[in-house]
Parts: structure tokens; C-alpha cells; sequence
């Protein structure tokens, strides 16, 4: 919340990007919340105020399916 009103993020936006509901009956009518483009330009220009560790930008290995081989003994009566 801090880093949305540092950067002058209007208060219709902050409760929907936060996953908060109206609390007013202004929210309400707000039809910021459906023009996309607007969130964009507003996401773009402030960012994410915080920085992805190393470790997300690693090489991705692939999931492979681990086999294993079963031997099986026949018993001789």
C-alpha cells in the first residue's frame, strides 16, 4: 500500500489491486478498475517496488518422469 501511495496510485486502483472490496459507494460507480490500458500506463510507469531474487531468473530444468526397473525372481518350487 505504501509503494502504491508513494507513487500517487489512485485510491480507486489500490483497493482493487490489493483484492480488497468497495468501500465506498463511489468505488462503486469507479470504472477505473475495467480500463485496462489506464492500470497499464500506471503499472509501467511505477513498478513493483521491490527487485525477483536471483534464483527466478535461473534456468528452468525440465521435469522428467523418474523410471525405475523392477527385477522380479521367479521361485522355483
Amino acid at each position: 500500500m505504501t509503494w502504491l501511495r508513494e507513487n500517487s496510485v489512485p485510491s480507486d486502483i489500490e483497493p482493487f489491486w490489493l483484492g480488497h472490496a468497495n468501500r465506498t459507494v463511489g468505488d462503486d460507480y469507479s470504472m477505473l478498475k475495467k480500463n485496462v490500458t489506464f492500470r497499464r500506463q500506471i503499472a509501467d510507469k511505477i513498478g513493483v517496488g521491490f527487485e525477483l531474487p536471483e534464483s527466478i531468473f535461473a534456468p528452468v530444468v525440465p521435469n522428467v518422469p523418474k523410471t525405475t526397473v523392477v527385477q522380479v525372481q521367479q521361485a522355483v518350487a
